[in-house]
């Protein structure tokens, strides 16, 4: 009996182990992908001091809301068409699936357009544009660099 719980001991701290190890490596992942973005946007917007210190709180808090728009709508889809077959789900089911991504989209856009017009009034059109272009650039960016990962590679 003994053995056994110091058997199960060793397997739960095995496996709490692995899954701090795999956090360190996602947050080292995630810490460098943001590091990528403000390097883009600092270099593309060229902004002063003065401009600094007002942009950067209104970018993180723009930020912050489009990724739980993110993480809702990939929780959405992760739950109801990886979880499911699409076609395991009734019509009734696919409408309401679809419904809540369309929302969940719908408040990006509204969101995207409340932040660009705040951007806009801070940094002039021209830079929010240029914001926006920095944006584009970063999510191309981050997708080379996932078609260049080994692991992503056909063999």
């Amino acid at each position: 009996m003994a053995k056994r719980i110091v058997a199960l001991t060793v397997l739960l701290m095995s496996v709490l182990c692995a899954g701090a190890q795999h956090d360190k490596i996602h947050q080292k992942a995630r810490t460098r992908i943001e590091n990528m973005r403000i390097a883009i946007i600092t270099s593309r917007l060229d902004l002063t001091t003065e401009e600094s210190e007002k942009f950067w709180p209104l970018y993180n808090e723009y930020r912050k809301k489009i990724d739980k728009l993110h993480q809702d709508r990939m929780e959405l889809i992760d739950r109801k068409m990886q979880s499911d077959s699409v076609n395991a789900l009734s019509d009734g089911e696919a409408e309401k699936v679809l419904s809540s991504i369309l929302k969940i989209n719908d408040e990006y856009a509204r969101v995207q357009n409340e932040y660009y017009k705040r951007f806009q009034k801070l940094l002039g059109s021209r830079r929010a544009l240029e914001l926006y272009r920095s944006e584009v650039q970063f999510k191309r960016a981050i997708v080379r660099e996932l078609r260049e990962m080994p692991e992503r590679r056909a063999d």
